[in-house]
């Protein structure tokens, strides 16, 4: 009789529990923990910004900005499981434009090395893309308040998500992005990375790394092309395109609930550590110095904003 034969049945058909474990094996648990919490927190900003316009409308447009908001976010996800991944992030494409359906569905994406980093699954860099494209439609929807409609919104999110936003993170963020080649820069495009020699084990240098010498070529960290210029140049043309708010609608014009507007800005703010601090793509020193200059940066904007006010009004706090 056979080897095989004499192999009890279970010892020869592995448990899909061992074969998990072997796949997490490779991967850091505290830096997969880390973006797995900045992805979520990066959710958050999601409704930050639903109740930021909600408290900046009239009243009677508030809800809609919300539905828009809610419901342009399940559409990405859609869009994002759909093929949205795989048009940006494709290994597989080389024109530099877009990338193809490899990744169609999420195939093929779970257990592999991401492009961020080889200590976290591709699996969670695709979710924590995703929450990015999320908030950027979230901002582009402010374009709809108070004379856009909520369906035509809907099918115009799905088809910008393929044509606009999911070329241009290729071009940027995409390894074979023309962008990316011709190093140009996004957020956090420098990586710093320790280096502890083996004979000084108390001596850390710091060697930067710059886009011309990587020591291997790496996805950057979301940043500000794909988010912030393309929905803020998108919100302006959609806005264009929908035409002015009448004269009577803009006399007189005060946020209708304040209150929403400053819970909308505190629960930004919180999700914006995610944002900035997970662009590290792990728990690093890199990704507490985001934290920090994030915190800083809300911090004194928000006081130069009460001084100013101060100069301006002569009181601080509400307007009468």
């Amino acid at each position: 009789m056979s080897q095989a034969a004499d192999t009890p049945l279970e010892t020869r058909i592995p448990h899909p529990a061992l074969a998990l474990r072997d796949a997490n094996s490779q991967f850091d648990g505290g830096d997969v923990s880390f973006i797995a919490v900045c992805g979520i927190l990066v959710f958050f900003m999601v409704p930050g910004v639903a109740f930021l316009y909600s408290g900046l409308s009239r009243r009677k447009s508030a809800l809609s900005l919300v539905w828009a908001v809610a419901a342009s976010n399940a559409v990405v996800i859609f869009q994002w499981w759909f093929w949205g991944y795989s048009l940006a992030f494709s290994p597989t494409a080389t024109n530099g434009y877009i990338g193809d359906l490899r990744s169609f569905a999420l195939r093929k994406v779970l257990g592999d090395p991401s492009p961020g980093s080889p200590l976290v699954p591709e699996l969670l860099y695709s979710f924590y893309q995703m929450e990015f494209a999320c908030v950027t439609v979230a901002i582009l929807m402010g374009a709809l308040a108070e004379r856009g409609r909520v369906f035509p919104a809907m099918v115009f999110t799905f088809i910008w998500m393929t044509i606009v936003y999911c070329p241009i993170a290729c071009w940027a963020w995409n390894i074979n992005g023309w962008g990316f080649k011709w190093g140009v820069l996004d957020y956090a495009v420098h990586h710093l990375f320790p280096t502890t020699p083996a004979s000084a084990s108390t001596s850390t240098t710091i060697t930067i790394i710059t886009p011309q010498h990587p020591p291997k070529r790496r996805a950057r960290a979301p940043g500000g092309g794909p988010v912030e210029i393309a929905s803020g140049i998108s919100g302006l043309a959609y806005s264009w395109a929908l035409g002015r708010r009448s004269e009577r609608e803009l006399r007189n014009f005060r946020p209708h609930n304040v209150s929403l507007v400053g819970l909308g800005t505190f629960v930004l703010w919180f999700g914006w550590l995610g944002f900035n601090g997970g662009s590290a793509f792990g728990a690093n020193l890199r990704a507490l110095v985001a934290i920090w200059n994030s915190m800083l940066a809300a911090a004194m904007s928000g006081i130069v904003w009460c001084l100013l006010d101060f100069r301006i009004e002569r009181k601080c706090g509400r307007r009468s």
